[in-house]
């Protein structure tokens, strides 16, 4: 006899189980409907079977939010103000970050103007694309550390293949 039979005989003319009698009777509750480690989801369940452990995974949705602070009205004004603090403190960061970024823009722009009015030959054979190339292989990466080794004194360009 299956669940779902069960159930029917337990609740007469009604066709899918309700929450309410899965928690009065927690013996009719499937097997299935224990939550662990997700899985790819099995194609033989039915679709009732799947609204019943949507259903009780409502409990479990609780749990994936932190709990909420129980604190003294005084506290509660603590927490919310170190809370603004902190957020203005990041605000004003990414702003100053962002007013550096813009610098750093506008200053390479105006390079690239200097260069365009000194030698247009310069200007165009530095910025412009190779077919099929995103980046040069020799951009090193930016970081906030100094490199290790300030200067490769042997370093040569890498051979370019020969097109035949």
């Amino acid at each position: 006899m299956s669940f779902f039979n069960t159930v029917k005989k337990a609740q007469g003319s009604l066709k899918t189980p309700t929450l309410s009698t899965l928690l009065q009777q927690p013996a009719l509750a499937p097997r299935i409907a224990v939550r662990g480690k997700r899985t790819k989801t099995n194609t033989a369940q039915t679709a009732q079977v799947q609204r019943l452990v949507t259903q009780l995974s409502v409990f479990s949705a609780r749990k994936k939010q932190p709990r909420r602070l129980k604190l003294c009205m005084e506290d509660l004004i603590r927490h919310n103000v170190a809370t603004r603090a902190w957020a203005l403190f990041n605000k004003e960061k990414r702003e100053q970050e962002a007013a550096q970024l813009e610098a750093q823009y506008n200053k390479i722009v105006e390079a690239c103007e200097e260069l365009e009015n000194t030698d247009p030959f310069l200007a165009y054979e530095g910025t412009k694309r190779e077919k099929g190339k995103r980046f040069t292989p020799e951009l090193r990466v930016p970081t906030e550390t100094p490199p290790t080794v300030v200067w490769q004194e042997a370093w040569e360009p890498a051979p370019t293949p020969e097109k035949k």
